[in-house]
This record gives structure tokens, C-alpha cells and sequence, in this order.
């Protein structure tokens, strides 16, 4: 799947209807975007249609994403040490793999930090 990034998720927003987007928010806010969609396509599977066919985000593997980019923050957030593959699976998920693999000394924090922030997840 490709990354979703801040952009997309205010595109996807202006397809939502606003009446369900109103009561997701009502209900949910503050959270993050994934948290958002998964409600949202609860009160709304249909929507999922159009994500497939405007953006070409498959509604399975969105959910088995969503679950495991959660579980890795999870982790990192709970970690004394974090484990340097739980932060680079975050960094790929957020399409940032490459600067994670570039990454000396004292970068590797900031790079997840930024991962984190792609994926509106929180690790600290």
C-alpha cells in the first residue's frame, strides 16, 4: 500500500459525507487519521469503494496496516531501547526507509520521530 500521506488524507476527507465525518469527529477527536478512516468505513463501507477507485487504497490491507504500524508505535513508545527493526518497518511504512538507512548517530531518533509524524502515530 502506498503511503497516505497529509495532503491524501484532506483529499479523502473532501469525499467523505459530511453529516458521517461530523459524527466521527463528535466521537473520536483528537486521534489520528487511520483511527479516523477505520471508523468512519465502519459507518460507511461504501466508502471504501471509492478508496480503492480514486486512490487505489485496498480496504483489507489498509486495516492489517493500520494494525501494524499501531502495534510498532506501540512498542517503540513502550520500549526502554528501541528495537532498530520495529523503528525501520515504521520508517518503510512511512516512505522514509531510505533516510533511516542513511542515518548516523543521532539522526536515528529524529528519523522515527518523523515517521511517526507521517503516520500520525505517537512514539514518546
Amino acid at each position: 500500500m502506498k503511503n497516505i500521506n497529509k495532503q491524501t488524507w484532506q483529499i479523502i476527507g473532501s469525499y467523505m459525507d459530511d453529516d458521517t465525518r461530523e459524527q466521527v469527529h463528535a466521537e473520536l477527536a483528537p486521534c489520528t487519521e487511520r483511527e479516523f478512516m477505520r471508523r468512519y468505513l465502519e459507518l460507511d463501507p461504501e466508502f471504501a469503494d471509492l478508496l480503492m477507485n480514486e486512490f487505489g487504497i485496498d480496504h483489507d490491507e489498509f486495516v492489517v496496516i493500520t494494525k501494524d504500524i499501531e502495534d510498532l508505535a506501540e512498542r517503540i513508545r513502550l520500549a526502554d531501547n528501541w528495537n532498530p527493526r520495529d523503528c525501520a518497518k515504521l520508517c518503510e511504512y512511512a516512505g522514509i526507509l531510505d533516510k533511516w538507512n542513511e542515518a548516523q548517530g543521532g539522526d536515528f531518533e529524529d528519523i522515527v520521530y518523523q515517521a511517526a509524524y507521517i503516520l500520525g502515530v505517537e512514539v514518546l
